[in-house]
């Protein structure tokens, strides 16, 4: 059982009958995970449904198990859920989920699921409404990334010069944001030695326009992992140090991706 006054505050129970609500608060159990814990791995059953009470959660898919690589789907935080097909198929998880803090969820399994179908379809029908809803709102942002991705490809085959792509792809994917985002897009260039700072988009920070060294903290944790970072607390994130951080001030959270070259990486986009 979870306490029923934080679970009426998670988005998907806030317009449910405070009875549904009590229910469920009977049927879920609660879960702790420390940071970089698994929740659920890649291929295992599905059986559950989680909601975040606290903390953050990264979804990721798996590109090549050989080369422990791996694409970032989403980064979740309180009040969103993960896992709801498990309520739909009976299939394996198409995706695996870990902890990126200290985090706290409540979990809805199949089965308590469907006692409270077999035993209130109304109140079902009440809590599906709301993951719909939710559902739908990802959905859109979906489409407005598979625009974006369009975009950005029908770019890369046009001849433009490095600065105008850059340039134009930052723009692009910019505008997939809702929120006051910047961004920046470095080159390798083999002449200096560094990565050239070659456009940048919104505002970004003045202390910040400057080429970047080889060495540079955070792309070479990209080069390494070779897969992205997102962070929505970039002042505080425990996942680097206090010079990586403080290298990339002004930025409140950030999202970067590495470039790669058939030698490895030839550029980064920033967006803070």
């Amino acid at each position: 059982m979870v306490p029923l006054e934080k679970l009426k505050k998670i988005q998907a129970f806030a317009h449910l009958p405070e009875k549904i609500v009590a229910r469920l608060a009977g049927s879920m159990t609660e879960e702790l995970y420390s940071k970089d814990e698994t929740i659920f791995s890649e291929g295992q059953e599905g059986d559950a449904i989680y909601f975040i009470v606290q903390g953050n959660v990264l979804i990721r898919k798996t590109l090549d198990e050989k080369k422990n690589t791996y694409k970032v789907i989403a980064l979740m935080g309180p009040g969103e859920f993960f896992g709801e097909m498990a309520l739909l198929e009976n299939r394996p998880r198409s995706a695996a989920t870990l902890a990126q803090s200290d985090v706290l969820i409540y979990k809805l399994d199949r089965s308590e699921f469907n006692e409270l179908l077999d035993g209130d379809q109304e109140g079902a029908l009440k809590l599906f409404r709301g993951l719909v809803t939710a559902l739908s709102a990802r959905l859109r942002e979906t489409t407005r990334e598979m625009v974006a991705v369009f975009e950005v490809g029908r770019t890369l085959v046009q001849e433009l010069d490095v600065h105008t792509l850059a340039t134009r792809i930052l723009g692009l994917i910019r505008n997939v944001f809702n929120d006051d985002v910047f961004g920046a897009f470095y080159y390798w260039n083999e002449f200096i030695a560094e990565y050239e700072l070659v456009g940048t988009e919104g505002c970004w920070p003045e202390h910040l326009r400057r080429n970047r060294p080889k060495d540079d903290l955070l792309f070479r944790t990209m080069a390494i992992k070779m897969e992205c970072i997102i962070s929505q607390d970039w002042t505080a994130d425990a996942r680097f140090s206090e010079k990586a951080r403080s290298d990339w001030q002004g930025c409140r959270s950030l999202l970067a991706a590495p470039i790669f070259g058939m030698k490895g990486p030839v550029g980064f986009m920033v967006f803070g």
